[in-house]
């Protein structure tokens, strides 16, 4: 699904971050440009976010899976995220979720970045 206006982004990569100890930089690249947005996130997000790229084996699910299992299971679809906004350091972000049965119902909810990039990672829903 592409959203008018929006510029959307693909997974650039996943490192450790030199400034901050502890914390990982993940890289959010232009699909369709050459910018990248660096985000910090936290070592448990960034562990998701490597073992959903990895498509790692897991003896037992981590939260974004027990998410987005729990999506499928009640017919939610993942549409797609949304950073929003950049503030004092912190970006801001939703998810877009829409009834997989009817259509009829559309819910967006406030996300950490990390977050929400872990579960589109999961739901291969579109970033912006």
């Amino acid at each position: 699904m592409e959203e008018s206006g929006y510029i959307r982004l693909t997974l650039g990569g996943l490192s450790a971050n030199e400034v901050h100890r502890g914390a990982y930089a993940l890289l959010l690249s232009e699909v369709d440009g050459d910018k990248t947005i660096p985000v910090i996130i936290g070592v448990a997000e960034a562990q998701s976010i490597a073992a959903s790229l990895e498509k790692a084996n897991l003896s037992r699910p981590l939260s974004h899976d027990i998410f987005v299992s729990s999506a499928k299971a009640f017919g939610i679809k993942i549409e797609s995220v949304l950073i929003y906004k950049f503030d004092k350091g912190v970006f801001y972000s939703e998810i877009k979720m829409k009834d997989g049965y009817t259509g009829d119902r559309e819910v967006i909810i406030d996300s950490r970045t990390s977050d929400a990039v872990a579960i589109a990672l999961r739901c291969n829903a579109p970033i912006f």
